[in-house]
């Protein structure tokens, strides 16, 4: 009887076992009768499965609601593009009111942004990376008029102008005006990324 008993159990003990061990766990959408479903399938070893089905929406909501996702965003960007089409000339138009305000007040507002948004520069060590050369730099500041300029290593300091989270780098990397924006502490870029000034 007890041979019995534990052959009964072992029986039992050896089926849990087997469906309990997990051969595939998978999570997929799947659409049918124009509703979407987020398909969880479980498959065991001894051939047995579980299959639970979870409905997310009928097709048309769900099209809808990308449609107003991608348009949203989309719209965003473009709005952020026009601004950003109009930074040059508005570093154009800052350096001018900076003279005029100088002449007027014997003081500088570029200066004084650069002062606020340029202690950062004075930290650590940065790097320029053009087109994915990177350059040591560092920021000595100018004995007329105080202001930091970007020195790149093996070359001449280069006039740096800082309104805010906005860079005016003038002749450097290229002739002209060339505008790098403050990403986050430690990063500033253009916006086709192609010039990068960050801390390492």
């Amino acid at each position: 009887m007890k041979y019995l008993f534990f052959l009964f159990f072992s029986l039992v003990y050896l089926n849990i076992s087997a469906q309990s061990q997990v051969v595939l766990d998978t999570t997929y959408n799947t659409s049918k009768s124009g509703f979407l479903y987020t398909i969880n399938l479980v498959q065991y070893a001894d051939g047995s499965y579980t299959e639970r089905a979870t409905i997310q929406g009928d097709s048309i909501s769900i099209l809808n609601d990308q449609v107003q996702k991608i348009e949203t965003r989309c719209n965003m960007i473009a709005e952020a593009a026009v601004i950003a089409m109009q930074a040059r000339q508005a570093s154009i138009d800052f350096a001018k009111m900076d003279t005029l305000c100088i002449s007027l007040t014997a003081r500088s507002p570029v200066k004084q942004l650069m002062d606020a948004y340029s202690a950062e520069l004075s930290i650590g060590q940065w790097v320029i990376i053009i087109n994915g050369t990177t350059t040591n730099v560092t920021f000595p500041v100018l004995s007329t008029n105080q202001r930091k300029r970007l020195l790149p290593a093996g070359s001449t300091a280069k006039t740096m102008l800082i309104f805010g989270k906005m860079m005016r780098l003038i002749n450097y990397p290229a002739t002209g005006i060339n505008l790098l924006f403050r990403v986050k502490e430690g990063l500033w870029q253009s916006i086709d990324k192609s010039v990068i000034l960050k801390k390492i």
